[in-house]
């Protein structure tokens, strides 16, 4: 996992470049702005925090950097939240509230995370289906919505 902003630039590069889309100064600042969110985040936060940012175009970056699996785009009650995707950021699942759509990253341990592998493994090799990886959500109210 990339864990220097260079590092993270040099791989999004790479990405970018193998879906012949360049490496702009706008997807540069979203990629550097997602790099140091502690959380997903919206778009309309993302632009109110950087003003050198507008919004129709930082969505249509958010769309290229998603289809180049540099961001993970997460729904939830309406919003999109961002998030710099694997293996930029350690493996982790989402509490999704679904009164406001809070969006909240949980790691598990590994224990829990080798078996839900396994478990996922299981059925997919049942149904003949060859798993990558995997994300979990788990819907329901946020401390603020109960």
């Amino acid at each position: 996992m990339p864990t220097k902003i260079e590092e993270i630039h040099e791989e999004v590069h790479k990405r970018l470049t193998a879906k012949e889309q360049k490496y702009t100064r706008s997807r540069r600042k979203l990629v550097e702005v997602l790099a140091h969110e502690t959380a997903p985040v919206t778009l309309p936060e993302i632009v109110s925090n950087n003003p050198e940012l507008v919004s129709s175009s930082a969505y249509r970056n958010l769309d290229v950097l998603s289809e180049c699996k540099v961001i993970s785009k997460i729904v939830s009650e309406g919003h999109s939240h961002f998030e710099l995707a694997e293996p930029f950021k350690e493996h982790h699942h989402h509490l999704i509230c679904i009164t406001c759509g809070l969006v909240i990253d949980i790691e598990l341990d590994a224990d829990t995370e080798q078996t839900i592998d396994k478990s996922l493994s299981k059925k997919a090799k049942k149904l003949k289906f060859k798993p990558v990886d995997h994300t979990l959500e788990l819907h329901g109210y946020c401390s603020n919505c109960t």
